[in-house]
């Protein structure tokens, strides 16, 4: 089957696979969009279409904004991690924008950041694309100029490394070197994770409304009321002598008491006290 040659629109993929009387059924939707124009079944508010592989430095990425709304403008915002924003504005042609972006050709820059927004109908969409930057600068490569595949034990041995720049490019370097019993991974796999001690400053900003155009937030402040609460006291056993939390528990119990059984007798508090 040829999927490149579907027209422009919304499709349902089924899979199936049969084996004996078991059948395992998978579905996977997919859109097709013409580079030209929309079909007259495809109603998208605002569907931006990236590229799917990495960019180099200086070369010119495509991107395809896609959308129903009759006149529609399209607010681009540009980032490439500085903290600066470049915005533009471009019509739909055939409710299709085909956008052209430059990679930048600084070494610092490592994304770029896309932001398309459509405003209509009282609603705002927004849709963000980062551009990945391909790595032009080579890494260091290192070879090996002697090499054992087998050793006796008590043996000595002299390994020689060979490390290269760019088309072979001499240079000056350190090499830390290491070697283990490989047959200890059975048991636990050796790892060395080295992180870079520069990370670079990225800032994107984010234009998307994610509460519409309009929120309306309403607050009504009631009036406070005392609340009342009776607690029971907790009495210590062993020495007769009470917390001072404990003693602010009674001494609050009291209170309560007073207050809700005034006509209780002396004696009685008495024999609460005790």
């Amino acid at each position: 089957m040829d999927l490149g040659k579907l027209e422009a629109g919304d499709y349902e993929l089924e899979l199936y696979n049969i084996e004996g009387k078991d059948t395992i059924k998978t579905l996977q939707n997919f859109s097709v969009w013409n580079k030209n124009s929309l079909k007259p079944d495809q109603k998208p508010f605002l569907t931006v279409i990236e590229p799917k592989n990495e960019c180099s430095r200086g070369e010119k990425a495509k991107i395809y904004v896609y959308s129903a709304i009759p006149d529609a403008l399209v607010n681009v915002f540009i980032q490439n991690g500085s903290g600066k924003t470049i915005s533009e504005v471009h019509p739909l042609k055939n409710g299709v924008l085909e956008y052209t972006a430059e990679i930048p050709k600084d070494k610092s820059v490592t994304t770029l950041n896309l932001q398309f927004q459509i405003v209509a109908f009282n609603d705002v969409q927004t849709s963000s694309v980062n551009i990945k930057i391909k790595d032009t600068d080579q890494p260091l490569r290192i070879e090996t100029v002697t090499f054992r595949d087998k050793l006796e034990p008590n043996s000595k041995e002299k390994w020689s490394v060979k490390v290269l720049g760019n088309d072979k490019e001499k240079i000056s370097a350190e090499v830390l070197a290491n070697m283990y019993d490989m047959s200890l991974d059975q048991f636990a796999v050796n790892k060395f994770n080295w992180e870079k001690l520069y990370v670079p400053y990225v800032s994107i900003t984010s234009y998307d409304f994610s509460q519409n155009l309009l929120t309306a937030y309403y607050q009504k402040r009631l009036k406070y009321f005392n609340g009342k609460y009776v607690e029971v006291p907790q009495f210590d056993w062993f020495d007769n002598e009470l917390t001072p939390y404990q003693e602010y528990l009674e001494n609050k119990f009291r209170l309560l008491i007073m207050q809700y059984q005034p006509q209780w007798p002396q004696q009685k508090m008495r024999g609460l006290q005790e």
